[in-house]
């Protein structure tokens, strides 16, 4: 693993919210367009699949996922489990900068169109949303899923722009050496 220390923490947030959010996307400012309905819900859906393979590929011990409605309506509760995942003690003062909400995109949340769960991308990706609240977090890091992450990493990395060719083949020569050690061996 390229960070073998590094800890990460998934917010998984409802695709209803997301979807909304990204049909007035052009209103966040430079952030570009605003989606259509099907794209919005696709796009949700394709992001959460990437960081779900990333949650198999590393296990609950390097990968938390917390859900923005705890984030929200219990801060101190979910804060709290996210400093004890990375290994940080909790302060009273950790909650300061989150008192005021901030919404970037001044965007009125009464004039938002909103999407409909039950269309096409909206159902598939409300199932979707609702299968992964049903099941457990994954203990054991997958070696298939990591190769997996490797092979989409390399992938990409083709495509990046000569300079950083060089740097990428590096990190992606180191992640699978790590790959083959950890065949060999238990994370």
């Amino acid at each position: 693993m390229l960070f073998p220390s590094a800890k990460f923490i998934h917010i998984l947030r409802n695709p209803n919210a997301v979807a909304r959010s990204l049909m007035k996307f052009s209103q966040a400012g430079d952030a570009g367009r605003d989606y259509s309905e099907p794209e919005a819900y696709a796009t949700w859906q394709r992001m959460t699949e990437s960081i779900l393979t990333g949650e198999l590929a590393f296990g609950n011990k390097k990968v938390l996922r917390i859900l923005y409605e705890d984030l929200v309506k219990n801060l101190e509760i979910t804060f709290r489990k996210c400093l004890n995942f990375v290994g940080e003690q909790f302060s009273p003062d950790c909650l300061l900068p989150l008192r005021e909400k901030i919404n970037s995109s001044n965007i009125d949340p009464v004039k938002l169109t909103s999407p409909n769960p039950k269309s096409g991308k909206g159902a598939k990706a409300n199932h979707f949303y609702q299968s992964i609240l049903n099941e457990k977090s994954v203990s054991v890091p997958d070696i298939d899923a990591q190769k997996y992450l490797a092979d989409q990493f390399q992938k990409s990395a083709q495509t990046a722009n000569t300079d950083s060719k060089s740097m990428l083949s590096k990190v992606i020569g180191k992640l699978y050496r790590s790959l083959k050690f950890n065949r060999n061996h238990k994370l």
